[in-house]
């Protein structure tokens, strides 16, 4: 996967006095890392919800469209297809693109947990070294983060760092955080290693650090309590700096991946569609499996076009998409016949 990355990747901005910029879009630097959102409990409660605006219609990201629509009542279209059972990642994450940064909406619902304490969160994922968190590289990101972000005016949210004590099956570890409050308007926030919380079984290491999440969170005011009511604002991450690395190895330029917004992906049953396509492209598709292989290549070149996975096993595989220019795209799908 570190090869597939290597490849793929988007050339960071130059190092700055303070650290190393792994993403700014504000100078049109989409960074080298891998984009994705988080929902908490948004599987079993729909208490967590982040969308992203698709042609003026609010989409889910994480989550198959037709399970949303199924919690949330609502009955959204599946852009590209007739089959809403065919959207199994909502609509493309490159939606989230704005000219002020990664944009999207998140809804956190109430939620009550009679036998803890209960919280919810929601909003982005940035890997800093791979595609999927379980196999990305841990990176020396230094004892500095500083973040460039517009968040809801009085609205708690947190900055997380998933380092490598962080246990999954062990809630004792935690992931550790740190507070953020919004002013509704883009602030610049540094926060330094001292700041994060610490866990028993679990003392924060920055020379070991997978992603970094800006999210909003609430949670209970005691064990047992409900939360205090819904929350649902717009977040905005326009800039990530660390004082290390944003990278555990090298990346090449392969152009700018902000441009990828305006062709439309989603991952479907038995295949990929591709949507508005600028006419006179050519776009380079390939798959690759979780060891770095490619297994399949293709060239479309028409508007909408749908490219089969039916000769591919189901499992999860890296979609790259570029023109060798200014379209470059890169995502995770999961492919079932």
């Amino acid at each position: 996967m570190k090869t597939i990355l290597k490849m793929i990747a988007v050339l960071g901005a130059a190092s700055l006095a303070f650290g190393t910029v792994c993403f700014d879009y504000a100078s049109g630097d989409p960074g080298a890392g891998t984009f994705t959102t988080d929902g908490s409990w948004y599987q079993l409660h729909s208490s967590a919800v982040v969308e992203a605006q698709h042609e003026g219609v609010w989409y889910p990201l994480g989550q198959g469209l037709a399970d949303y629509n199924e919690k949330s009542g609502k009955n959204l279209p599946c852009p590209g297809s007739e089959n809403v059972e065919d959207c199994y990642y909502g609509w493309n994450d490159g939606d989230m693109d704005t000219p002020e940064g990664k944009t999207a909406r998140v809804t956190l619902s109430e939620y009550v947990n009679s036998e803890g304490w209960g919280y919810v969160n929601g909003g982005f994922v940035y890997i800093l070294d791979g595609a999927q968190m379980a196999s990305a590289n841990f990176v020396n990101i230094g004892d500095n983060i500083t973040i460039v972000a517009k968040v809801a005016a009085g609205k708690p949210a947190k900055l997380y760092v998933y380092d490598a004590g962080y246990d999954p099956n062990n809630a004792e570890t935690g992931i550790m955080k740190a507070n953020v409050t919004g002013n509704g308007s883009m602030q610049t926030l540094t926060f330094s290693k001292s700041q994060f919380s610490t866990w028993a079984s679990n003392v924060y290491d920055p020379t070991q650090v997978k992603a970094i999440m800006l999210e909003y969170e609430i949670g209970a005011t005691a064990q047992g309590a409900p939360f205090p009511g819904q929350l649902q604002e717009m977040l905005t991450w326009q800039k990530l700096e660390v004082s290390g690395a944003c990278t555990a190895g090298g990346s090449i330029a392969i152009g700018d991946k902000v441009a990828s917004k305006a062709v439309g992906f989603a991952a479907l049953r038995g295949g990929l569609q591709f949507s508005n396509i600028p006419a006179g492209t050519v776009l380079n598709v390939q798959l690759f499996n979780t060891l770095g292989k490619v297994v399949a290549s293709h060239k479309v070149s028409s508007k909408n076009s749908f490219v089969s996975t039916e000769g591919l096993n189901n499992g999860v595989y890296v979609v790259r998409a570029t023109d060798g220019a200014k379209l470059n795209m890169m995502r995770n799908v999961t492919v079932m016949k």
